[in-house]
């Protein structure tokens, strides 16, 4: 297969996908990555599709093996942690968080996830700097507002 009909093959998989036929998508994308295994997005999207359909263990499995491969992938970097997060591994999520922002300085979503995850590590004082820096890129994030107000009652 040359890679214009491999990319027909994935934009078929994920609007089969888009469709709400997230079982058949995501045997079908299964079967594209074991073919193709050095396909980065392909196995990237597979870790979204296998959240999406709470393969969690998999979704850890393609977001690793593309950070290992590239490791400025920060979108993958950025979905594990959020898994990470939701599993309450806050250490592994707090390294990775890091790891976006390194790539992406002024990320605010991950400013502000930052400091959610520090919460919960109790470093109030440094999750209170990512909260406030996260609000001045935008003011009107109102989940970064119930973080601050979490800290502030801690």
């Amino acid at each position: 297969m040359n890679s214009q009909s491999n990319n027909l093959r994935i934009q078929s998989i994920l609007r089969i996908f888009s469709e709400g036929n997230h079982k058949k998508a995501y045997i079908e994308l299964l079967g594209y990555v074991a073919e193709f295994p050095n396909d980065l997005m392909a196995t990237y999207n597979l870790g979204v599709i296998s959240e999406r359909v709470n393969h969690i263990n998999k979704a850890i499995e393609c977001y690793s093996l593309v950070i290992k491969k590239n490791k400025n992938h920060w979108q993958s970097k950025n979905n594990l942690y959020l898994i990470y997060f939701h599993e309450k591994k806050y250490q592994g999520a707090l390294k990775l968080v890091n790891e976006v922002l390194i790539i992406k300085p002024k990320y605010q979503p991950a400013l502000r996830d930052k400091a959610h995850i520090l919460f919960y590590l109790k470093k109030l004082d440094e999750a209170l700097s990512n909260v406030v820096e996260s609000l001045k890129i935008k003011k009107t994030d109102y989940i970064a507002l119930n973080i601050m107000g979490m800290i502030y009652t801690a």
